[in-house]
């Protein structure tokens, strides 16, 4: 949601970006659900980050216990 809200899109602009549902997009930052691997790596792009942000970096194991939207929140912050 940081990442969104910073390029100011709405949850529909970034859906569209990334071709999938406003919905979905409302599941992943509610915490509801994360998107699958390759999606991460679509939404990494559109946002212009490295393919393996939302992946653990130290050991390059996909971190999927973590929420989606705490992974985006807490690396954001970190920068």
């Amino acid at each position: 949601m940081v990442l969104r809200a910073r390029k100011s899109w709405i949850q529909k602009q970034l859906a569209e970006k990334i071709g999938a549902s406003q919905r979905t997009v409302v599941a992943w930052e509610s915490g509801a659900s994360i998107p699958r691997k390759t999606t991460q790596v679509n939404i990494a792009k559109v946002f212009g980050l490295s393919e393996d942000y939302f992946f653990n970096v130290e050991n390059n194991v996909p971190d999927e216990r973590k929420e989606f939207s705490d992974n985006l929140s807490l690396k954001e912050l970190k920068k």
